[in-house]
């Protein structure tokens, strides 16, 4: 629009400029996008311990504590205990470690898998073994590089200096330093020791029976081979086979299979228990506590059924992509992602992602990498609901500095403050936090860890090292047709389920050691080991290359130059009686040469026959092996379902029974409460008996008592009455002596004139006696 206000020749001129500019724009847009590389699409899983191991990341050389489900990548080294096993993942390849081991992560990629074994026993399953992948196995003495799927042991031991080498089942090439070295071919059964770094084979021997450690990654196969798992998830889903002993499978509508673990923590929600760790390329990387928690929280997506969680694989994909964590987070702030804790202190929460949400990862990645970590899930679109987030004790929160310092999470010891609401809050996609260099509380010390083991160098490290100087987009090496390339350049054969051997590879021949002989591999040069015929030239002639022709020998014949001599009858006669003996000679010299090509091309021809029919019994042995294997999976998976169905009977025999023990219990129990009730009216009735005689007895104690009193009462009235007669008496005892005292007093009042005489003493005796005659008058009256 802008453009019309310029004249013509103005608007031509900008325009071709601006072309110009967008056009010189263009390849350094397309450098940038050629700069991006895609974190490897897998990642090496420790998924069993028997005991202790201990761990370093490549970024650090302090060691600790190995656990289970923690991711390793490239750089990154194990050491295993002596007495103690371990057991590793990367899809379908297992490697199992025996006591005493060191192992460390060359390379880790999509194409590629390099170890570094410097001391110790490493067992190697390679189940699906596509062509334009690598598999090899440093050690100091060599490189061994996987041909075909098979099973694989090396055992390391430093203080001889010698590798060994088994192929149980499969084949492959050990290679040297030296480019010119051809390499030795280990084939199926055999069991090679290599001593120094040129490929000297000190023994060569068949593989023999197992021994313990074979034996226990024989039971360990055995295990990973019955799954149940690989129905519902491709065997290249890392993790996938601690699925079956934790959890159970069933259809779900809208979602196909889902997997429900067998949980007994209350408010369990996924990403709740473990920890964070910073791990390249990645990032941030959830590892989880739980033993089956590695393919439930690297892949497919969380939702919650009634009432409880349920892991939703989605649609099978042959090789996933493994993601660090498929999460989102909770709140967010300049920089970061954070919320506030009732604390006071900052907090970071997050959430696991729900069916057909996507997963937008923060470390660099091309565009098209969003749809291979998103199968068959619409990255294009904007998600304003997650249905996770308002889920029941689905967001979990831990303080922000536990989070940097990858401690263990606590799970409802931690809370945000109340007016966060985080089923409301807004989601970000990632969070931008960085690590700190600092050691957890939740890390465990190590013993001490024999550094000398990770400082050897390795066969074939030379060569990572310049690998390593690549580009990025050179050192993935996923263009199909690389392991070929790489095969041709060193003078390997093509690897691959179709490989078929070359009559031409053998192994080295062994010198006789003696006490002044010097150790050397004998080796037949190129030139020793061509078999006749095999140069074009002479297959395109129809002759050997063993010398020059007839017509080469006979300068006469050939040497146009040489000048012309006199010749007589005889000596014309005698040169072509010897060109004629040469001729003859020459004929029988070809015969004689071209029976022994003959001879030669049938012996080769028997070789390459015996070669083949030994190649079409492996073949056969190995399909023969493959289906009693079939069969005994067959057979297990038939004795599972048989089991299954037992324990199905079982389960229903089992409540059966419990139902009926409920109907017994529930009779019982009525029994009981009718026996209960009849106890309780026969106490009522004896309570009442009892109240009733107690009555009784009271209304007698009350009519006793009433008796008690009125005999009481009676027994008064008596008492007043013998009181009052007694008064009365006493009353009448006083009447009376007022009456004797006056009639003394008259009668003293009537002697009074006789006083007057001679008073006479008064007689005692007299007194007495008339004092007793009163006192029996008394007792009379009474």
């Amino acid at each position: 629009m802008w453009l019309a206000r310029f004249s013509s020749p103005c608007r031509f001129v900008l325009a071709g400029f601006l072309s110009l500019l967008c056009l010189l724009a263009l390849p350094a847009r397309a450098a940038d996008r050629d700069e991006l590389v895609d974190p490897p699409s897998r990642a090496l899983r420790l998924n069993y311990l028997s005991g202790t191991a201990s761990f370093a990341p490549a970024d650090s050389d302090d060691w600790e504590a190995a656990t289970i489900n923690r991711p390793l990548t490239q750089g990154d080294r194990l050491w295993v205990e002596k007495g103690e096993r371990a057991e590793l993942h990367v899809g379908s390849t297992v490697i199992r470690l025996a006591g005493a081991t060191g192992l460390e992560v060359l390379e880790l990629g999509d194409a590629d898998l390099k170890l570094k074994l410097t001391q110790g026993s490493l067992s190697l399953r390679v189940r699906d073994y596509p062509d334009d992948e690598v598999i090899e196995i440093d050690t100091p003495n060599l490189a061994f590089e996987v041909g075909n799927p098979g099973e694989y042991r090396f055992d390391v031991n430093p203080d001889r200096d010698t590798t060994t080498v088994s192929a149980r089942r499969g084949s492959g090439s050990a290679y040297s330093d030296d480019e010119a070295r051809p390499p030795v071919r280990v084939n199926t059964g055999q069991r090679l020791r290599f001593d120094g770094r040129d490929l000297f084979v000190l023994e060569s021997a068949s593989v023999g029976p197992r021994d313990e450690f074979d034996r226990w990654v024989a039971q360990r196969d055995d295990r990973e081979d019955a799954s149940l798992s690989a129905r519902y998830v491709s065997r290249e889903m890392t993790g996938y086979e601690d699925l079956d002993a934790h959890g159970d499978w069933r259809d779900e509508p809208g979602y196909g299979a889902v997997w429900v673990p067998r949980i007994t923590i209350s408010n369990w929600a996924p990403y709740h228990h473990g920890h964070w760790a910073w791990v390249l390329p990645w990032g941030w990387t959830w590892v989880d506590d739980a033993p089956w928690g590695f393919a439930p929280f690297h892949y497919g997506r969380w939702a919650y059924f009634g009432s409880r969680w349920c892991w939703v694989p989605g649609p099978m994909v042959r090789r996933p992509v493994y993601a660090p964590a498929l999460v989102a987070f909770v709140g967010g702030r300049s920089g970061g992602v954070s919320i506030s804790l009732s604390t006071g202190l900052p907090g970071v929460a997050w959430f696991a992602l729900g069916p057909n949400e996507p997963y937008r990862p923060a470390y660099r990645h091309r565009p098209e990498y969003l749809g291979r970590v998103n199968p068959h899930i619409t990255v294009n679109r904007t998600v304003n609901v997650y249905v996770n987030q308002r889920a029941p004790h689905a967001v979990a929160v831990m303080p922000e500095r536990d989070f940097v310092r990858g401690a263990a999470t606590r799970p409802g010891q931690v809370t945000p403050q109340r007016d966060h609401d985080l089923t409301r809050l807004p989601v970000r996609e990632s969070v931008s936090i960085a690590p700190v260099r600092e050691r957890s509380r939740d890390a465990v010390p190590t013993r001490n860890v024999p550094e000398r083991v990770f400082r050897r160098s390795v066969v074939g490290q030379q060569r990572i090292s310049q690998d390593r100087l690549r580009s990025p987009a050179e050192r993935q090496g996923n263009a199909p047709g690389m392991r070929e390339e790489r095969s041709r350049e060193s003078g390997a054969p093509r690897s691959g389920p179709e490989r078929r051997e070359n009559p031409s590879e053998r192994l080295p021949a062994m010198r006789s050691e003696g006490p002044s002989s010097e150790r050397q591999p004998v080796r037949e040069s190129r030139e020793e080991r061509r078999l006749p015929g095999s140069d074009p030239a002479e297959r395109r002639d129809g002759r050997r290359n063993d010398g020059p022709r007839a017509e080469d020998r006979n300068p006469a014949r050939t040497d146009p130059r040489q000048p012309d001599q006199p010749r007589s009858s005889q000596d014309v006669e005698r040169r072509r009686q010897q060109q004629d003996q040469q001729q003859e000679s020459q004929r029988q010299q070809g015969q004689q040469q071209e029976q022994q090509r003959q001879q030669e091309q049938a012996q080769q021809r028997q070789r390459q026959e015996q070669d083949q029919r030994q190649q079409e019994q492996g073949r056969r042995q190995q399909q023969e092996q493959e289906q009693r294997r079939q069969q005994e999976l067959q057979g297990q998976q038939r004795q599972q379902q048989e089991q299954e169905q037992q324990r199905r009977q079982q389960e229903q025999q089992a409540q059966q029974r419990q139902r009926q023990e409920q109907d017994l219990q529930r009779q019982r129990q009525e029994q009981e409460q009718r026996q209960q009730e009849q106890g309780r009216r026969q106490q009522q009735e004896q309570e009442q008996r009892r109240q009733q005689e107690l009555q009784g007895q009271q209304r007698q104690q009350q009519e006793q008592e009433q008796q008690r009193r009125q005999q009481e009462q009676q027994a008064q009235q008596r008492q007043r009455q013998e009181q009052d007669l007694q008064r009365q008496q006493e009353q009448q005892q006083r009447q009376q002596e007022q009456l004797r005292r006056q009639q003394e007093a008259q009668r003293r009042e009537s002697r009074q004139p006789e006083a007057r005489q001679p008073e006479r003493r008064p007689d005692k005796r007299g007194d007495e006696d008339e004092e007793r005659k009163r006192g029996g008058g008394r007792g009379e009256r009474r």
